[in-house]
Order: C-alpha cells, then structure tokens, then sequence
C-alpha cells in the first residue's frame, strides 16, 4: 500500500499561488515530442483556456495564446512514501506522486490523454477517479492485436475516429464511453505523392527472425522489379530495423529510409502503405495513403477487412502481397479504381477529418468542461 508523509496543506506549497491560474480549466498531457504535430493545430479550434502538462524538458512550444504551457518539473514533491514502489517502479510511483498533487492542487474541469495504451495515461485516469475529474482519452491508432494498454481502460470517455472502430475497443474496455469524433491529424503540404513506404513494427504474432527475412525479401523484390519506383521504409516509435537487414535493403539505389522526416510528412507523400501491424497503417489513410496489409504468418486476421470495405489491400502471404504492389506500380487502370473506391470507402471509417474533426473534440471537451 502507498503509506502518506505527514499531510501538508496545500497552501503550505511555496508554488500554490501560482497555480491558481490554471485552476478549473482542461489539462491535456502532452507526453513526447511527436504529439505536438496533432496537438498544436487541435488546441488552435479551443475557444477556452486550455493547459497543456508536460515532464519534457522543452520551451514553451507554439501553442495558441489561450493555452497555458506547464512544465511540471517544480512538482517533485513526495507526498506519499512507499519504500517497495519507489525502489521497484520508481517511474511510476514518482508520476503518481507529483501528479497526485498537481491535480489535487488545479482541480482541472477535465483531463485529456491522447492515445490512451501509457501508464501514464492510466495513472492519470486514476487520479482522475480519485478526484472526481472526467477524463478522455483521444484515439490516436489502431492497435492489432490489441496490445495490452488498451485493455481495461477506466477513462470516463474515449473519442474514437467512428462507430466502426467502437466495437472492438468495447471488447477490451467497457467502462469508457465511446464518442466517435474523427481523425483531427492535418495533412502536411505536398506536391507529390508518389512513395511506396513500408512501415515497420515490432514483430506481434510472427518470430522475430522469420519477419525480418520476409519483410526485406519484400522489400528488395520490389525494388528490383520496378526499379524506377522510390519506396521508403520508416521505423514506428523508437523501434527500429536490426541494422544487418537495414544495410542490406539500403543498398538498392532506389530505397531510401525515412526516418528523418515526421510520421505526417511520410504519410502526405506515400501514396501506398505498406505493413504488417503497425498501429499507423489505418491512420495513413487519413493522409489519402492506401493500406497494404500483410498477412503472411500472423495468427490473427486484420480488422477491419480493407478489401471489402474498398478502402485497401489485404495480402494472405507474400507472394499475394508482391502481386499486388506491382499492379499498383505497372496497371494504371488498377490504381485510379483503387483511388477512387478509397475515395469513396474512406468515409465510412472516419467520422470527420482534419478541421472538422478538431473542433467535434474541442465542442466535445467544452461540454465535458
């Protein structure tokens, strides 16, 4: 059990003055660097004082003025003590504590996670209950097999990008209440989008070895079939591709890796995505890039079904999925149908994208508020 120090009254906090600003307002918890790309634009549609909280150790990032920037590093306070959880799991013992007390102190109208799966996120969520404070959970990708952060989730409500998507969440999680808003990512400028972009992921469902294998067999039979194509591979989160398949996909004068540039500059010039299980492939398509799912060795099959929903390509084996890359490259009549029926099918999965999909969650916070 966490034991308490001697209670401290909050007013006895040399910084509870200052904290009074943000007081009653939302809290958004901005948790790494590459959450500020969908953050910022969806904090600019808030009509409202907002606070962002961060433990990154970054200047005030380019927020609109309405939103506050709270860095909260001057919370390392220790209001509980617990000589097992703080040698054993110290990370999360040391957020519950400064958090416990941050909130405790702002009484903030609501909190707000973006994706949902960290154990930050749920510590939050727990707080959340402890005080009485609603708290939401922002769908930011579409996890199979549903990893186990999504499992059990306590948030009082998850905003998913549609009703398609709902049945499965509630599968694994049924306190939430799920709220089909839309994608709120924007698209990054671009002129041409003529990249074949293989995402990659920690191998799920497949060993390890027999994945790298298949993926660069793929890869290079691409690039040696059509050699004019540029294809891109690019790593998911801090994952990254052994470095003895890398070279080896490298050395074909028309790969290149895409590491260096954001997932939202990748997926605005990717016209087909191609990957096993990577969280970001439905996502892609808010970016107008047509999935490619591979199959080949997995023990669960993909949802939703992109084929039959007309919206991509699903691939059983890689000898399926080699086929179908290189009528996508060579049969022009194939690709436009495919662009048109993704066009059309797109729809169906996204309630809203981009803007309006930005204000359905700012609308939705305000009520909540």
């Amino acid at each position: 059990m966490v034991g308490s120090i001697a209670p401290k009254p909050l007013r006895m906090y040399d910084f509870y003055r200052e904290m009074r600003t943000y007081r009653k307002q939302p809290v958004i918890y901005l948790r790494e660097m590459e959450q500020l790309e969908y953050l910022i634009p969806l904090t600019e549609q808030f009509e409202m004082p907002v606070t962002v909280l961060s433990e990154l150790n970054i200047r005030r990032p380019d927020f609109p003025e309405h939103v506050a920037y709270l860095k909260t590093n001057i919370f390392e306070k220790e209001r509980y003590s617990n000589s097992f959880l703080k040698q054993n799991f110290s990370p999360l013992f040391n957020f519950f504590n400064k958090f416990d007390l941050l909130l405790q102190m702002i009484t903030p109208s609501c909190i707000v996670v973006l994706d949902g799966n960290h154990y930050q996120d749920h510590i939050l969520s727990l707080i959340g209950k402890k005080y009485a404070i609603p708290t939401v959970a922002l769908q930011q990708q579409w996890p199979l097999p549903m990893t186990t952060g999504f499992r059990q989730m306590t948030y009082d409500y998850f905003l998913s990008w549609g009703d398609y998507f709902n049945p499965l969440w509630k599968k694994y999680s049924r306190l939430p209440q799920y709220v089909p808003v839309g994608h709120a990512q924007m698209d990054a400028p671009v002129k041409e989008k003529d990249k074949i972009t293989f995402f990659v992921d920690p191998p799920v469902g497949i060993e390890a070895d027999a994945y790298y294998k298949e993926l660069t067999a793929l890869i290079e039979n691409c690039a040696q079939d059509s050699p004019e194509q540029q294809f891109w591979i690019k790593d998911i989160d801090a994952y990254r591709l052994p470095d003895e398949y890398l070279k080896e996909i490298l050395a074909y004068p028309n790969i290149s890796s895409a590491n260096c540039y954001s997932l939202t500059e990748v997926c605005s010039k990717t016209e087909l995505a191609v990957s096993y299980f990577t969280p970001v492939l439905v996502a892609s398509m808010v970016h107008g890039s047509i999935p490619l799912v591979l199959e080949a060795g997995l023990d669960f099959s993909y949802y939703p079904d992109l084929e039959e929903e007309g919206v991509g390509m699903m691939a059983p084996d890689l000898s399926s999925a080699l086929g179908k890359i290189r009528g996508f490259i060579d049969d022009s009549v194939l690709k436009e149908k495919l662009r048109v029926d993704f066009r059309k099918g797109k729809g169906k999965l996204f309630k809203a994208t981009a803007h309006e999909a930005a204000k359905n969650i700012a609308t939705f916070i305000k009520k909540v508020n």
